[in-house]
């Protein structure tokens, strides 16, 4: 497991900047270069990537666990050193969660729900709510934050309800942030904002179908990997993708680049 330091808080032009340059250094982790800009995710044999975030006086709000794989959360730490992992984890990374929570004293829980948007969304609407779509710099810190200190409630709505918010709020800023620079623009215009009441908009529809499109994106780069790494930025690849009409189609590797920076990476391929 490797762990990365990462300060939320700041704002302005620092906020932004610090963002960027920890979403940079999370796919140098995770990601194996393709060509250009573009990279592709490693295959999973451990090796988490834990972050640890801190406000700007250095005092932890939160630890969340991300898959190298998937880019995906896996779960994250309590300040009670309890380890929750969601229930669809990679089975490795629960192992790993479960490791780590020995080794400072804790304890391993499962959260009880899936790791996914559709589990979060639900989660939020069955409680009368609907998911938060703009957010600026304060919002990503206090998801971590009451993440951080939740207690555990036995499967209760409250519980699960507090998980999906914050989710919903961190896997666009760590996972989503992470694979596409749509997303990681919008969220780096949140980290921007002071905490003043105005926010950036991060779920808009062209997000979204990106979003959506994340399992089809890397069957399709995966099968043509070889191309994608030919020294022609502009040569034309077998067949389209077509990310929809927000996105519009790719079918070079520059096109793909202006969208996609890493992509996970297809173990059938």
């Amino acid at each position: 497991m490797t762990t990365h330091i990462v300060t939320l808080g700041s704002t302005g032009q620092d906020g932004r900047q610090i963002y960027y340059d920890t979403i940079n250094e999370i796919r140098r982790q995770a990601g194996h270069p393709i060509a250009g800009s573009l990279s592709e995710t490693q295959t999973y044999n451990g090796g988490l990537i834990a972050l640890d975030i801190r406000n700007v006086v250095n005092q932890r709000v939160g630890v969340i666990f991300i898959n190298p794989h998937s880019l995906y959360i896996a779960g994250w730490m309590t300040a009670q050193n309890v380890v929750y992992h969601f229930i669809d984890a990679n089975s490795v990374a629960v192992a790993e969660m479960r490791n780590f929570a020995s080794s400072i004293g804790g304890r391993l829980e499962s959260a009880g729900i899936l790791g996914s948007w559709v589990s979060w969304n639900r989660e939020i609407e069955l409680t009368g709510g609907s998911p938060q779509e703009a957010y600026d710099a304060s919002d990503i810190l206090h998801a971590a934050g009451r993440l951080y200190d939740i207690i555990p409630w036995d499967d209760n709505p409250r519980f699960r309800r507090i998980v999906a918010d914050s989710m919903v709020a961190l896997a666009a800023a760590y996972s989503e942030g992470l694979r596409y620079t749509s997303w990681r623009d919008r969220v780096g215009n949140a980290m921007a904002l002071p905490f003043d009441g105005n926010e950036a908009l991060v779920y808009t529809p062209q997000t979204r179908e990106l979003r959506d499109d994340t399992t089809a994106l890397s069957s399709y780069a995966s099968r043509y990997r070889g191309i994608l790494r030919n020294s022609n930025p502009d040569l034309v690849l077998p067949e389209p993708f077509d990310f929809g009409p927000r996105n519009g189609q790719v079918e070079t590797r520059r096109q793909l680049e202006r969208l996609v920076r890493i992509y996970i990476s297809d173990l059938s391929q």
